[in-house]
């Protein structure tokens, strides 16, 4: 007798465990992959069109600043240090003024039909020499590069327009008051600079203002991981920081740079191995560079970074 209930637990036993397992491979039957992307947020809703083009927009603005420091800089270096096409246009001017010097026989052969038209020879010499001092004359320097304040001022009021269209939106999708109010104050702090015609720190208040955006970007679907937009942030950072001779402040940066590159690669849905690569190497370089403080390089390699940043679908 004993024997039979024995037998019935063991049955039990094996019928609860049956049952347990039956349970726990439906319900990993039922969560699809489908439903985990859910979970990990990639069935979210398109962003806002107008939150791409603020985007856009601030990337633009920032773009343009950078090429016109960059063509001055450029102009700085050729005219301490002028190349070898400069050299020769130079030489070939001086030489050119002095072109007109072998004709001596022809001046003198009208010589008297000058005198007796009742020009002296001193005033022909001296006409002479004027027109010579003329072609002597150097050319005109090249303009410095400068800002188009008046386009970077409907630019701003435009990025303003923009932003009151979709902040009850933004609101509504799960940003918080805080992280809306402080793009906000960045907005405000970019446009007084531009009003200001401040170029430096015009060009600091657009970069903190586009770091402000992958975080309103996260509360939507996404092609490309918005940590993508904040290692651009940090980047330029580094690159501003550096031509301002800032250099203490970019170790944090750097770090930032890797963690949120680590975070993006995680975040893809599918990834360009050899592009993945290009930024592996890319950001070690741009990082060897700032530590050792080489503007020059710093602007280069942090160029190259962003431009490979740029091509991550």
């Amino acid at each position: 007798m004993s024997n039979r209930k024995t037998y019935n637990k063991h049955i039990l036993l094996i019928s609860a465990f049956c049952i347990f397992l039956a349970t726990a491979l439906g319900c990993a039957r039922l969560l699809r992959p489908e439903d985990k992307k859910e979970e990990s947020g990639e069935q979210k809703k398109e962003p806002p069109k107008a939150l791409l083009q603020i985007e856009e927009i601030t990337n633009s603005l920032i773009q343009d600043m950078e090429k016109v420091r960059e063509q001055r800089a450029r102009q700085e270096r050729e005219e301490k240090h002028p190349s070898k096409e400069e050299q020769k246009k130079d030489q070939a001017g001086d030489q050119g003024g002095l072109g007109g010097q072998g004709d001596t026989g022809a001046e003198q052969s009208g010589q008297k039909e000058n005198e007796k038209g009742g020009q002296t020879q001193e005033q022909v010499q001296g006409g002479q020499a004027q027109q010579q001092g003329s072609k002597e004359q150097k050319p005109k320097e090249s303009p410095i590069p400068q800002v188009n304040w008046n386009e970077f001022e409907k630019s701003v009021e435009e990025l303003h327009a923009k932003w009151n269209a979709i902040e009850p939106q933004v609101r509504a999708d799960g940003a918080s008051r805080d992280s809306m109010d402080e793009f906000e104050e960045r907005l405000n702090t970019f446009t007084e600079q531009v009003m200001a015609r401040n170029e430096d720190n015009a060009l600091t208040a657009a970069n903190r203002l586009y770091g402000a955006i992958p975080g309103f970007l996260n509360l939507y679907k996404h092609k490309q991981p918005p940590e993508v937009k904040e290692i651009k942030y940090n980047v330029r950072q580094v690159m501003i920081n550096g031509s301002e001779d800032k250099w203490e402040e970019n170790e944090k940066l750097l770090e930032d740079i890797k963690k949120a590159w680590h975070t993006a690669k995680s975040r893809m849905a599918r990834p360009d191995k050899n592009l993945n690569m290009r930024i592996d190497d890319a950001i070690e370089d741009f990082s060897l560079v700032a530590k050792q403080k080489k503007t020059n390089l710093v602007q280069i390699k942090g160029g190259i970074l962003i431009q490979n940043l740029d091509k991550i679908e």
